[in-house]
């Protein structure tokens, strides 16, 4: 027999070995395919049903798992999003609605509404670009300048209050007066001694 031969029943050997291989492993799996499948695929929709209604927690937020404060959060308000598979199924982003969570806090806050929406728009935040930055901080700087010379403005417009003297008697205007009055001392000042005449030793 010649080596070419030897190789090539080999070849066609192991060609035929795995072909019988490949149809009883088909056969296996054609008896037990249908129960693979559903035990596989009520394993996946199990796992991801319990992967969907994880908690999602909020920048900021503390770690809570009553399920009844999720269930509030829920039914409270639509752009909260409690549950990941609430954000996987909507088209909202949670750093939106971070931002809109502290818009509303900053909304319900007791300062003036003026100062309010001063501080909504020029505040910086972390998406901002450094050209917009540098904006909101010159307009901050421009509005601290006008509302300071405002208030000098104001300052020097108004009259001093007048001194009132009040002639009724009071006892605590009059001791206030007979109290010993304090009086400012002037410090006396001395030139230096070298600057005096020298006198002459002899």
């Amino acid at each position: 027999m010649s080596r070419a031969r030897e190789i090539q029943e080999k070849l066609s050997l192991q060609a035929s070995l795995q072909a019988a291989f490949n149809d009883n492993k088909v056969k296996a799996l054609d008896w037990l395919g249908d129960r693979a499948s559903r035990d596989c695929s009520e394993d996946l929709t199990s796992s991801k049903t319990a992967f969907y209604q994880l908690p999602v927690i909020s920048m900021g937020a503390g770690l809570s798992f009553n399920d009844s404060e999720i269930a509030d959060n829920s039914h409270g308000n639509k752009d909260d999003i409690s549950t990941i598979g609430e954000f996987i199924n909507s088209d909202k982003k949670i750093s939106s609605l971070a931002k809109k969570k502290k818009q509303k806090a900053t909304a319900g806050s007791s300062l003036p509404r003026e100062a309010r929406i001063s501080n909504g728009i020029h505040k910086t935040r972390s998406d901002d670009t450094r050209a917009m930055v540098a904006l909101k901080r010159k307009i901050r700087n421009t509005n601290r300048t006008e509302l300071r010379t405002s208030l000098e403005t104001s300052k020097t417009r108004s009259p001093l209050p007048a001194p009132t003297n009040n002639q009724d008697g009071s006892s605590e205007d009059s001791d206030d007066d007979n109290g010993p009055r304090v009086e400012k001392t002037v410090k006396k000042t001395f030139g230096l001694l070298f600057q005096g005449k020298k006198k002459n030793k002899r």
